[in-house]
């Protein structure tokens, strides 16, 4: 048994599930086999130095092919950002983050005990058997990972020597749902085939395209008035081979783009795990802490009223003043969150006017030069 941990540096998972917009605020937890798999292979290729596959790597692959982990998740809690970026035609469209948020979690040194508050992780069991190259290959391919997920989902990964005590995590493991557990859900994830089941997956696969663009080659020669062929050239065949990863190790390195773009519904070589998740686990609230900013007392604010005019020159007169100042007060008593203070009102508790002058004032002021010289006319 391999024990992974997973410390979310951020206390966030970014991931959006297979065949789901990122619109849609789903988030992929726990995370797929497809998706850990994958993530481990471009840590060798970027972190490693790889330029081809090694032997070992291969071979390690293959054994970890099949094998859907077993999560030991942390309650956690689903949030989102909404982001309005600017498109090619100058408008703005939405974009959701969403993620899943990972308070730090309390070990457990013994029955109920008390342990020490670690930073908010999650563990992953992998059953397989490995030997001592390929375990440590996988050492080194865990500890320089730096995401899972998005690249927004920052982790400091290692292998642990055994599962620590947690309290607050829930088991979540792959498969028929566990004895005891009718509180769960299910949760489909997109896991790896064996090596072997790949193999005879693609066998199958192979004929059944063969077949299909055979039919689809009669039928274009049919239409054209010619005789229907009675099989593929080597060419035809070459290119529907090809599109089918050789391996299970090579399905891993597949494109998504390319599989959206060849019509692929999900990628070669993958199926739908499913995780039995216990009710509640994937919802925790959040304790919301709200912090009452200071702000330096401010003593006067100064307002410029703008024209529309081609040349800026037509501004209220001054003896609309007194009127101005009315509705600069009504729109700030309008916008203010009740009880609307005294000094912005400049009424009272009971209602009643404040004595002393003790609320804002609003005072007309001319900053053009001509206020005192020019005809009542043109004073602004």
């Amino acid at each position: 048994m391999t024990v992974l941990r997973f410390e979310l540096l951020t206390g966030k998972f970014h991931a959006t599930p297979w065949g789901r917009h990122v619109n849609e605020g789903a988030v992929e937890w726990p995370p797929s086999p497809w998706r850990l798999y994958r993530a481990l292979l471009a840590t060798g290729h970027r972190k490693l130095g790889w330029a081809e596959l090694p032997p070992i790597a291969r071979s390690l692959f293959e054994r970890l092919a099949g094998h859907a982990p077993t999560w030991w998740l942390p309650r956690a809690s689903g949030a989102h950002t909404r982001h309005y970026m600017p498109d090619f035609s100058g408008k703005t469209a939405r974009v959701i983050d969403a993620f899943r948020v990972v308070p730090p979690q309390r070990g457990t040194t013994g029955a109920g005990g008390d342990g020490d508050l670690e930073g908010p992780a999650m563990y992953a069991e992998i059953g397989v058997e490995l030997d001592s190259n390929e375990e440590e290959l996988l050492r080194s391919l865990v500890t320089n990972l730096s995401y899972l997920g998005r690249a927004e989902s920052w982790v400091a990964a290692e292998i642990v020597d055994s599962l620590p005590a947690l309290r607050g995590y829930e088991r979540v493991q792959a498969g028929e749902r566990p004895e005891g557990t009718e509180a769960s859900e299910p949760i489909k994830v997109l896991g790896v085939l064996d090596a072997k089941e790949y193999l005879l997956w693609r066998d199958q696969q192979l004929d059944l395209e063969l077949e299909l663009q055979l039919a689809r080659d009669r039928e274009a020669a049919l239409g054209k008035g010619k005789p229907a062929p009675r099989q593929l050239s080597k060419r035809a065949r070459a290119r529907i081979e090809e599109s089918l990863p050789p391996t299970i190790v090579d399905a891993l390195y597949a494109n998504t783009a390319e599989l959206q773009g060849d019509g692929w519904s999900q990628p070669p070589g993958t199926c739908w795990t499913t995780y039995w998740v216990p009710r509640g686990a994937r919802s925790e609230p959040i304790e919301l802490v709200t912090h009452q900013e200071r702000r330096p007392a401010v003593q006067g604010v100064l307002f410029s009223l703008s024209s529309d005019t081609a040349r800026g020159e037509v501004l209220p007169p001054m003896k609309d003043a007194l009127l101005r100042g009315e509705l600069f007060h009504a729109a700030a008593v309008a916008r203010a969150e009740e009880p609307v203070p005294p000094e912005l009102s400049g009424r009272g508790p009971n209602g009643s006017p404040l004595q002393g002058h003790r609320h804002v004032h609003y005072l007309p002021l001319c900053l053009n030069g001509r206020g005192r010289d020019a005809s009542p006319s043109r004073r602004r």
